[in-house]
């Protein structure tokens, strides 16, 4: 199940929701006609898990906008803060969003199915520490922008 940008807890092992989430990041959410604004998606991973695959699931739409999609090739992994808590990050997309038509649009969710490295969860503490592989669908929020 996804909640607000993060998904929520599916077994025993699994990360936390704050562990590992991808965000939408506007540059403007108040645009006039024909002026640009920019999305960025964004993957946030803790120091605490390791991500061993990610794929798209799905895009968001960009109905009654033009978009342009920016190149971001080669990935690179930065270091980052969130809620003052230390991440690495990627940038997943990155779009530069118009219209020439007045209105609010609504920019739906990028989702993601990423599968986790995280510590084996085990009742008695002195047991050897062990990684084992989770399968997560996190989501970024939706967002809306306003052409005036």
């Amino acid at each position: 199940m996804i909640l607000n940008g993060y998904s929520q807890t599916q077994n025993e092992n699994d990360a936390s929701e704050q562990d590992v989430f991808l965000m939408a990041e506007i540059s403007n959410t108040s645009i006039t006609t024909n002026s640009q604004t920019e999305v960025v998606y964004k993957l946030y991973v803790s120091h605490d898990v390791g991500i061993t695959s990610w794929t798209l699931e799905s895009k968001p739409e960009f109905e009654g906008l033009k978009a342009v999609e920016v190149d971001i090739t080669p990935l690179r992994v930065s270091k980052d803060s969130y809620k003052g808590k230390s991440y690495r990050s990627v940038v997943i997309a990155k779009h530069k969003l118009m219209s020439d038509e007045q209105g609010t649009y609504k920019l739906d969710p990028m989702t993601m199915n990423v599968v986790l490295n995280v510590p084996k969860k085990t009742p008695d503490e002195s047991e050897p520490f062990e990684m084992v592989n989770v399968e997560r669908l996190i989501a970024s929020q939706s967002i809306s922008i306003e052409v005036k």
